[in-house]
């Protein structure tokens, strides 16, 4: 006569807890890669939004053929857009106040335009030539280089694809 034996399918306790341990390594692990790469992405974020707010402001310069500068702040790390009133000296704002991501920040020698403006002509090219610099908490830079003919901002050592 045999004797049946009940057998439990499942775990044991050791089983769990190395599952356990090693889904603990793993997130740990995931986490901190991802901590490490958030300056460098909004580095890459405040690249994007620099470029766009220099190009936008070109191109409506040259759509309504009027003086626009864009006046950057580097207290408040903005960006405000602004054109000349035709037949006055007078400066509206043409776009809402554009502001850095966290983390990221103008740095104040960095900057290299006259009265941190830069200045676009109804043609499109600019009054005057300079860099912009922004950095991230981690000392990464992307330097903006204004090309005086052409108006445009190639990206010099930058960070966006």
């Amino acid at each position: 006569m045999r004797i049946k034996q009940h057998t439990r399918a499942g775990f044991s306790m050791v089983e769990l807890l190395m599952v356990l341990a090693i889904m603990g390594i793993v997130v740990t692990l995931t986490i901190s890669g991802l901590l490490a790469a958030r300056p460098h992405a909004q580095l890459e974020r405040a690249d994007l939004v620099v470029s766009q707010t220099l190009n936008q402001a070109r191109n409506h310069a040259v759509s309504n053929e009027r003086a626009v500068r864009v006046v950057i702040n580097i207290d408040n790390n903005t960006m405000t857009t602004e054109e000349a009133d035709p037949g006055t000296e007078d400066w509206t704002e043409a776009f809402p106040v554009v502001e850095l991501p966290d983390g990221v920040d103008f740095t104040e020698d960095g900057i290299s335009f006259a009265d941190n403006t830069v200045q676009f002509t109804p043609r499109g090219s600019l009054m005057s030539g300079g860099d912009i610099e922004i950095v991230n908490s981690a000392d990464e830079n992307t330097v903006f280089s204004g090309n005086l003919a052409t108006g445009r901002f190639p990206l010099s050592g930058g960070h966006t694809r």
